[in-house]
């Protein structure tokens, strides 16, 4: 349902990518009937998550452009009399937003670790980034956007069975083991003398992943 306040449509989008060392995040949306794909918001916060639903506000002469409702550029149009209804939507996202954080709540906890299936990468329009994509216990989970040698990952994929430690949390939350992934796959790639020919490193420690991020993978399926 699109509601209208001032000129401006308000939709509902998801966040589809996020780069925490770019500051940057990308949303899909569906606006009057066209579907627009991994489009790069203008604003970003560290709160925001890969999978969470985010308010957005669409100019009906250039749809292609959102802004978050929680963008501080929203706030010139509250002040231009944009009504309750403005008011009470910016509130309930940011709560909603706030509480879906949980960033006081470590995800890397041992009791959430385990193991996963890397069965495949897929690129994403960045170039060097990509996304991760894992079977665990038959549901599909991806990864943030990471940046690394996806030639190499595809190539070890074809060869070899590659399992990871992943933290899954009983709400959901997922994340892979990054640095044991990486380590594993130059085992790998030392294995199969691949030399430096595919880079020197498979997944960048720049990909945005930390001990205390809460990952960005959700229940799937995704269809592999």
């Amino acid at each position: 349902m699109i509601q209208q306040t001032s000129g401006f449509d308000a939709i509902n989008g998801t966040i589809v990518s996020i780069s925490d060392d770019n500051e940057q995040a990308f949303v899909s949306y569906t606006y009057k009937g066209t579907d627009y794909s991994n489009i790069l918001l203008r604003s970003y916060s560290s709160a925001w998550k890969m999978g969470q639903s985010l308010a957005l506000f669409i100019n009906p002469a250039d749809p292609s452009n959102p802004i978050a409702a929680e963008e501080q550029t929203v706030f010139p149009f509250v002040l231009m009399g944009l009504g309750g209804f403005l008011i009470l939507l910016w509130i309930g996202a940011f709560l909603t937003n706030f509480i879906n954080a949980r960033t006081w709540w470590p995800l890397s906890r041992p009791e959430y670790r385990g193991q996963a299936r890397l069965v495949k990468t897929e690129g994403l329009s960045r170039k060097g980034f990509f996304r991760l994509y894992f079977d665990k216990d038959g549901t599909a989970y991806r990864s943030q956007s990471v940046l690394g040698d996806q030639t190499l990952i595809d190539t070890l994929l074809k060869t070899h069975t590659i399992d990871c430690p992943v933290y899954l949390s009983p709400k959901g939350r997922f994340k892979p083991d990054l640095p044991a992934l990486d380590a594993q796959l130059e085992t790998l790639k030392k294995a199969d003398h691949l030399g430096n020919s595919y880079g020197s490193t498979p997944i960048s420690p720049s990909s945005g992943l930390n001990a205390n991020d809460d990952g960005s993978g959700h229940n799937g399926p995704f269809g592999f």
